[in-house]
This record gives C-alpha cells, structure tokens and sequence, in this order.
C-alpha cells in the first residue's frame, strides 16, 4: 500500500475509532446519560488529574465558554466539583467526584479490552508495531499532556 493510500485511510478511521471508543461508554449503566462531550471530559481528568478551565478547554479542544458550560453540566450531576488555587484565586481547578472517578476506571477498563481485542486480532510479530505507530501518532499531533492519575 502507498503512503498516500495509508495517510487517506487513517484519516478516515481516526473519528471512526474516536466514535466507536465513546459510543460504548453510552452503554454503561453507571453513564447516567451523559453525553459524549462530558464523557470525553470525564476521561481526560481521569487520566490528567486536576486541570484547570484552560486547560480543559485545550485538552477537549473546546472553547472556555464552552468548557464552563460542560463543566456547569457535570457539576449539577455530582460529576465534578469546582475548587479554587489557593496561590491564585481566580484560578479554577476541575475536579473528578468520586462517583465519576470510579465511572472513570470503567471506562478505562473497557478501553482497555477494546484495545486488547484489537491487539489479539494482530500477529503477535505485528504487535510492537501497531504500539509504535500510535506512539508516533500521538507525538505528531501534538505536545504530550501531563499525566496526573
């Protein structure tokens, strides 16, 4: 296959795999409705630990406006508390309840035999490979994120 033909099929497959991870997290009793949004944001703070508005904005992708408004969401369901920096009190830091914490390890947990089902369809000798193109995936779109969970 050409390079060409790979980079237009993995363009195609990116939001498909992207719908597909959060479309399953849908079917969790504990997902309480959320929306794919919100699930997204739950995600990401399980994995980066406290973040800021800004922050969350920018790991979401979202503008700030619109990261509140989530936020204000989550937060009217017990998803998220709001707590400020104590060395700069216009800071507003998000944080993960502990219902949404153990929602969070869910949802990790059923990424994580997605992935493992995925993994088992490939060659053992292909394995190592399939990690180290999404590895240099990830380092090409962008900086990595701080890791706080």
């Amino acid at each position: 296959m050409q390079d060409i033909a790979i980079v237009e099929e993995s363009i195609e497959l990116l939001p498909l795999i992207s719908r597909r991870l959060f479309a399953t997290v849908a079917d969790l009793p504990e997902s309480h409705g959320l929306t794919v949004a919100q699930s997204r944001a739950i995600v990401l703070l399980y994995h980066a630990g406290d973040l800021s508005m800004g922050e969350l904005a920018s790991g979401l992708g979202i503008s700030l406006p619109s990261a509140s408004e989530l936020i204000d969401r989550l937060e009217a369901q017990g998803m998220v508390e709001r707590n400020q920096d104590p060395l700069d009190r216009r800071r507003i830091f998000v944080t993960l309840t502990d219902d949404s914490l153990r929602f969070g390890v869910q949802i990790h947990d059923l990424h994580r035999a997605q992935v493992r089902q995925a993994i088992g369809m490939l060659d053992p000798a292909e394995r190592p490979v399939f990690l180290k193109s999404l590895q240099a995936l990830a380092s090409a779109l962008g900086p990595a994120e701080r890791s706080g969970s």
